[in-house]
């Protein structure tokens, strides 16, 4: 919430094109909104948390999240383009792990917590703007991974992130 906060004054020139849908939690809510409106960003939804999390990804273009299994299954599932920023203190990594399964078909791209600075981020979001292209292509490598069998699927994916971190561990 604080970097993107942080990023608005360098958006400021898009502000008018970009419809935002931002979940914060309960607790930076208030001041979330009141960020956006200082920067005069207008077509902003800003919720401590979306019920109705598939509608907000059918009307969005690009997802901005962390990157729990939950999530990367939910982005699959709805073949939507994103730029996941994985936690970096959960548990064995594992946030990095299931972003970079996405990142390694070229279905998102990902920025480090120790990346995300308030400049990188607006010129990630400027790139995507000048280059819509990036967006389709996310989308269109994500439609390949068949969503046939998903839960089998999920299943076999998380099986293969703890074996790889279970050698990982056994090498380290």
């Amino acid at each position: 919430n604080q970097k993107i906060s942080e990023s608005l004054p360098l958006l400021k020139d898009e502000r008018d094109f970009l419809a935002i849908f931002h979940q914060t939690g309960e607790k930076d809510c208030e001041w979330v909104k009141n960020q956006y409106a200082q920067n005069k960003f207008v077509d902003v939804t800003v919720a401590p948390f979306f019920h109705d999390m598939a509608h907000y990804f059918q009307k969005s273009d690009l997802i901005i999240s962390r990157a729990g299994a939950s999530t990367i299954a939910e982005l699959i599932a709805a073949q939507k383009a994103s730029l996941l920023v994985p936690f970096s203190k959960a548990t064995d990594d594992h946030q990095t792990l299931n972003a970079r399964e996405l990142e390694n078909i070229d279905g998102a791209d990902i920025m480090l917590e120790e990346e995300f600075t308030a400049h990188a981020f607006a010129q990630k979001i400027l790139n995507y703007i000048q280059d819509k292209e990036r967006i389709t292509q996310m989308e269109q490598n994500l439609k390949q991974i068949r969503t046939e069998n998903v839960a089998e699927k999920i299943s076999d994916l998380c099986i293969e992130i703890m074996e790889k971190q279970a050698r990982r561990t056994s090498i380290g």
